[in-house]
């Protein structure tokens, strides 16, 4: 926080609160659970009805297995709620 990023796409920018805000959200979220933001990020989205894939960008093997088992984790239908009410 209050910092620029250093590298990546928002290299050169300040990441406003607000977005901070919603990592720790996040973060909370997948603690509770258990299960690591990566985790939510793809099982949370194929647990949407209108989601059929996720489309997850990998560069090395390692990522593209990470990718693969946070795909595992079925959120239940109170998880999901609860983490539409993040939004």
């Amino acid at each position: 926080r209050g910092e620029e990023a250093t590298e990546g796409r928002l290299a050169g920018r300040e990441i406003p609160d607000e977005q901070w805000d919603r990592v720790d959200a996040l973060q909370r979220y997948a603690e509770e659970r258990g299960v690591s933001l990566l985790e939510v990020a793809i099982g949370g989205l194929l647990a949407m009805p209108a989601v059929t894939s996720v489309i997850a960008g990998a560069t090395t093997p390692e990522q593209v297995r990470a990718n693969v088992a946070a795909g595992a984790w079925e959120p239940s239908a109170e998880d999901v709620e609860a983490l539409r009410a993040l939004r």
